[in-house]
Parts: C-alpha cells; sequence; structure tokens
C-alpha cells in the first residue's frame, strides 16, 4: 500500500465512516499500526496519528494544547506502545474520546490523559479480539463434531482432534 492509498483509506475525514461500523473496526482487515511502521515508516506513521490528535485537540474547548514536544512524544508512544491496535481502532478511539467516553478534558489536554485512556481502549480491544477468538474456535469445534457425527470425517480423525473422549473409546469399540 502507497502512502497515498493509505491516506486516503484512514485519514482523520475517514474517522466518522468508519465508527458507523464499530465490529469491523475490530474485525476487519485493517493493519496494525505496527504494519504501518513497517511498510510505511515511522515518520509517516507519527504524522498520521498527529493528524488525529490535532484534530481531537481543535474539537475540545480545552485552552492549553499539546506543545509540540508533547505532541511528538504522544505520537512516538502511540506508535511504539499500541503498536498491535489495528488503525481502525485507533480512529475509534479519536471518536469514542470526542464523545466523552474517556472523560472531558478540563482546559487543557494533558497526554498522560491521553495515554490513560488509550490504554483502557486497547486493553478492552483486546479483550474483544481474545472473545472473538473463543467464539471463533468453539464454532470450528462444533463444526468438527457435527462433521464427525454426520461421518464426514474417520473415526481416527475424530480421536485426533479430540472430538471423541477417552472413556467413550471403549465403549464405542465394545459394539
Amino acid at each position: 500500500m502507497t502512502k497515498e492509498d493509505f491516506s486516503e483509506l484512514y485519514g482523520v475525514p475517514k474517522q466518522y465512516l468508519y465508527s458507523l461500523h464499530e465490529e469491523r473496526c475490530h474485525s476487519g482487515n485493517a493493519p496494525t499500526i505496527a504494519q504501518i511502521v513497517e511498510e510505511l515508516g515511522l515518520d509517516f506513521c507519527m504524522d498520521w496519528v498527529k493528524n488525529f490528535l490535532l484534530d481531537l485537540q481543535n474539537f475540545t474547548s480545552a485552552t492549553r494544547h499539546l506543545d509540540a514536544n508533547q505532541l511528538r512524544q504522544v505520537c512516538f508512544i502511540v506508535t511504539t506502545q499500541f503498536r498491535r491496535l489495528k488503525v481502525t481502532e485507533f480512529m475509534l478511539f479519536c471518536i469514542k474520546a470526542k464523545s466523552g467516553e474517556f472523560g472531558k478534558f478540563f482546559n487543557t489536554i494533558d497526554p498522560m490523559d491521553i495515554i490513560t485512556a488509550l490504554r483502557r481502549w486497547q486493553s478492552s480491544c483486546d479483550a474483544l479480539t481474545a472473545r472473538r477468538f473463543e467464539e471463533e474456535l468453539r464454532e470450528k469445534e462444533r463444526a468438527e463434531r457435527v462433521a464427525a457425527h454426520q461421518g464426514t470425517i474417520t473415526y481416527e480423525q475424530a480421536l485426533e482432534r479430540g472430538l471423541i473422549q477417552e472413556k467413550w473409546r471403549e465403549y464405542l469399540h465394545q459394539k
């Protein structure tokens, strides 16, 4: 993906569109921050994050904003410490921050407030990912049990996959 393609797909104005489909922000095929750093470079990713932070900052009524050094540091922390977030999850975070989900910025935008909120957000994203993985695993196991029951896999395959428990093995062999 080129920098232009990425900016077109995941630019600041797109955060509103992606926020309409929260589940897809978590489960879709959007790249992670780590993938963007690897593919397009750290500086590019930091600039991308910066655009979202400036947009968030301009949304608030806070009178004290992040100075250039704080902004650079927050961008660096986001791109290095929150690498497993999908870019759409970060975009959704910005929308949720604007909607007050992580509290209000009182007269100042504090870097620690942003990082703390982002840490909570990453934890909730991780929990969603874990639940989705467990559901997919349960569905796969269910499909395998159905396949074993319908005879589309052999008895030996069912044993290998743990679909037939050891206590039933003897019973089945006695018949």
